[in-house]
């Protein structure tokens, strides 16, 4: 966390200068940066437009969810200083630089009262990208996420 918090902050920076946030070599950043995009990175991004401007207090920082698709769209318009995208930028973002600072981890969490002791990684790719043809995994799983809209969705 604490390096990516670093590089972060390094962007803004280098946004402020670059956005012409300061008006003269030697000046403390100043001015408006309006950063949207992925609800993701919205939180991080928050925290650390906010150490930011305790350092930097004439520097306005707005931070904006919406998605990655609205932060590569506003971006390209040009009507924010930076874009925040929670994947990689493909080919059809051509003229955007990406700058990485970090890795999402994804869990799937059940109660410990759970009947599904394990669910090997094969079976859990298959929940969500195969089609249910075998009614016995369907019924464990429709059983072991009862309570949850997504058992219902996909049963």
């Amino acid at each position: 966390m604490k390096s990516r918090t670093l590089v972060c902050a390094h962007v803004l920076a280098a946004v402020c200068i670059a956005s012409g946030a300061n008006a003269h070599a030697g000046d403390v950043p100043a001015g408006q940066l309006r950063i949207a995009g992925s609800s993701t990175m919205a939180p991080l991004v928050a925290a650390i437009a906010q150490r930011f401007r305790t350092r930097y207090p004439a520097v306005g920082i707005s931070v904006e969810a919406g998605g990655s698709g609205r932060g590569l769209a506003e971006t390209r318009a040009g009507n924010v200083s930076i874009g925040m995208v929670s994947r990689a930028i493909g080919a059809s973002d051509k003229g955007l630089y990406s700058l990485p600072i970090g890795r999402d981890g994804v869990a799937l969490v059940v109660h410990g009262a759970n009947p599904v002791q394990t669910l090997p990684a094969r079976q859990v790719a298959a929940i969500f990208t195969k089609p249910w043809n075998n009614e016995s995994m369907r019924r464990r799983v429709r059983e072991a996420f009862r309570h949850h809209s997504l058992a219902r969705e996909y049963s």
